[in-house]
């Protein structure tokens, strides 16, 4: 839950609400921006690091299993292919470039809904009270 609430604060409150400073210009808006998701990025291996050892360790089922992964892949995605792109074009902003138009932003926006869906929807699985009778031992 805390890693859901650390995504919730950063890509749905922090991230547009610096757009609406009217004190902060464009290109620093977006480079605060990529520094933010950098840094963000690197406590989201952390917790997914954690969260896995966590899942496998443990006698979680399939369905957890199954999120634990689905997750790790939305976050490797995100890692390895999309943040390094949109780090280039804020890089060709702050140099004065206008890059060509991109969806890069709304597929890193569908990843980040996709994982705070999971990351909500973990918890019911992992918490004993919400589980079925039929899942318990």
């Amino acid at each position: 839950m805390l890693w859901a609430g650390g995504l919730l604060g950063v890509s749905f409150v922090a991230a547009p609400a610096k757009f609406w400073a009217p004190s902060l210009t464009l290109p620093v808006a977006l480079d605060v921006g990529r520094h933010t998701f950098q840094f963000f990025n690197k406590l989201e291996l952390v917790a997914f690091v954690v969260l896995t050892w966590l899942v496998f360790r443990s006698t979680g089922n399939w369905v957890t299993r199954t999120i634990t992964v689905a997750l790790g892949i939305l976050l490797l995605l995100q890692t390895a292919w999309l943040l390094p792109l949109l780090d280039e074009r804020v890089i060709l902003i702050l140099k004065g470039d206008t890059p060509a138009e991109s969806h890069l932003h709304l597929v890193y926006i569908g990843c980040d809904v996709s994982r705070l869906i999971l990351l909500l929807a973990l918890p019911w699985r992992l918490i004993p009270f919400t589980q079925n009778q039929s899942d318990q031992p």
